[in-house]
């Protein structure tokens, strides 16, 4: 049986601790890392022992973040929100930051839903909003590769995207959305929709894309020469070295097949600066326009080091 600790031997092992505490250098402990804002995310990517590593990442509520590879020849993480969607007011803001020669792929666990919102602003409800802000070093590539985005009937979504590239990094983004609830009968019934992307190489704007549909334009949003029959819409911004030659494919390809009439499915391809493209692709049905990008970017697949659509079959 242990012998109980007297006062005085219990005094003598706290001043020995705070003896033996004192003799640590300042710089032996870890750095404190800056709390995380509500809403916010960072994931920092990195190049370690030849591999691409997560050296830090967080995110605070309604913001999550899961990291199944954190390390490989590309870094996976998908970002979520606690139930599954994003509620009036709600606010996320990202920050990615991926180092010389790292890759990091970001998707998402499920579509991201948009509730109805409930809160005003004036005449419109209450926006939910999400804000991705990336910065891509020489020799990195960056992978924006989420479901779409499903609005629901009377919601209001702002989402912005700016990302900041070397020469000679890569980006594929992926930007998209559905009709909404196709099986309550919801179709094109969001409030109002906003979606802005921003490209930045060396500092000089290559691309600013933006995508707006409000109920107050006059017509519908599903009107004939709005959205019509189509209840998909999808923009894929392709730049930089790593990717410039699947661009090249995908241009040559869409600017050289004329579309049939009444098809199920629309696409158009412009260049983005002498290293990219831009593709625009309406479907009739979110399935139809996930088989054509999952068909056009195989040669992604070299740098994330797998289809990450096998994991959404």
């Amino acid at each position: 049986m242990l012998r109980p600790t007297t006062r005085a031997a219990a005094r003598q092992l706290a001043m020995q601790s705070t003896t033996d505490a004192q003799l640590v250098p300042a710089s032996a402990l870890p750095a404190p890392q800056p709390p995380v804002a509500r809403g916010g995310g960072l994931i920092i990517a990195q190049r370690v022992e030849g591999l691409s590593a997560v050296v830090t990442s967080g995110a605070s509520s309604p913001l999550k973040l899961l990291v199944p590879k954190p390390r490989g020849r590309c870094v996976w993480a998908f970002a979520s929100t606690f139930g599954g969607g994003m509620l009036a007011g709600d606010q996320v803001d990202l920050k990615l930051t991926v180092d010389d020669g790292a890759n990091l792929l970001l998707g998402t666990q499920a579509s991201t839903k948009i509730y109805r919102s409930g809160l005003r602003e004036g005449d419109k409800p209450s926006p939910a909003t999400q804000r991705i802000a990336a910065t891509v070093a020489a020799g990195a590539s960056l992978l924006l590769l989420p479901d779409p985005v499903q609005p629901f009937a009377d919601s209001n979504y702002e989402q912005r995207q700016r990302v900041d590239l070397s020469s000679t990094g890569s980006l594929v983004l992926l930007d998209w959305l559905t009709s909404g609830r196709l099986a309550r009968g919801e179709r094109w019934a969001m409030t109002r929709y906003l979606s802005r992307n921003e490209i930045f190489v060396d500092g000089r704007r290559i691309a600013t894309d933006t995508l707006l549909l409000d109920d107050a334009f006059g017509d519908p949003i599903d009107a004939m020469h709005r959205m019509g029959r189509f209840d998909c819409f999808a923009t894929l911004m392709l730049v930089g070295p790593r990717v410039v030659d699947g661009a090249k494919i995908i241009l040559d390809e869409l600017n050289n097949t004329p579309a049939p009439r009444r098809c199920s499915l629309l696409a158009t391809a412009s260049p983005l600066g002498d290293s990219g493209a831009i593709v625009r692709v309406l479907g009739a049905s979110s399935q139809d326009v996930s088989a054509f990008l999952r068909e056009r970017l195989t040669f992604v697949w070299e740098i994330s080091g797998e289809d990450p659509w096998n994991r959404k079959m």
